[in-house]
C-alpha cells in the first residue's frame, strides 16, 4: 500500500482531526444502476478504520435501504509535523450524498471537489501536492 506524507489544508489547524470528502457519478455505473463514487480522507491519530466504518454505518442508519459500499481505492500515511495519520478511501455505492454523516467521527468536515478522481490531477497526486511537505 502506498504511503504519503501530507499537511492539512489552510482552513484547519495543523493538529486538528477532520474529514474531507466528495462524491461524483461513478464511471462503473450504468443506465440501469446509477452509482456514486465517494472519496473520504480521515485525519486522526487512532482508529481510522473504525471511523471509516462509522461513516458507512451512519449512511445506512439514515436510510431504510441498506447500502453496499464497494472499495475502489485506498491510501494511508502520516500527516507531516503531527502525531496524526490519514486514511483515504474511495467507494462506489447507490447511496446518495444526503445520507453522509460524520456524527461520532469528526467535529470538522467539509466537501472538497479536488478529491474527484476524474479531474486532470489524479487523487493521489492531489494529496501529495496539497498536503505534502513542498506544498
Amino acid at each position: 500500500m502506498e504511503k504519503l506524507k501530507i499537511e492539512p489544508p489552510g482552513w484547519i489547524r495543523k493538529g486538528d482531526r477532520h474529514v474531507i470528502w466528495e462524491s461524483e457519478k461513478s464511471p462503473e455505473g450504468s443506465e440501469d444502476r446509477i452509482l456514486r463514487r465517494f472519496h473520504f480522507v480521515i485525519i486522526d491519530n487512532k482508529n481510522l478504520e473504525g471511523k471509516m466504518e462509522k461513516i458507512l454505518k451512519n449512511c445506512n442508519d439514515a436510510s431504510i435501504i441498506n447500502f453496499s459500499f464497494d472499495e475502489v481505492d485506498r491510501v494511508e500515511g502520516e500527516v507531516t509535523g503531527t502525531d496524526l495519520n490519514y486514511l483515504y478511501v474511495s467507494y462506489d455505492s447507490v447511496c446518495t450524498p444526503k445520507y453522509v454523516s460524520f456524527k461520532g467521527v469528526a467535529e470538522k468536515s467539509r466537501r472538497d471537489s479536488n478529491l474527484i478522481g476524474r479531474k486532470v490531477i489524479p487523487v493521489k497526486d492531489y494529496l501529495k501536492r496539497t498536503y505534502g511537505p513542498n506544498a
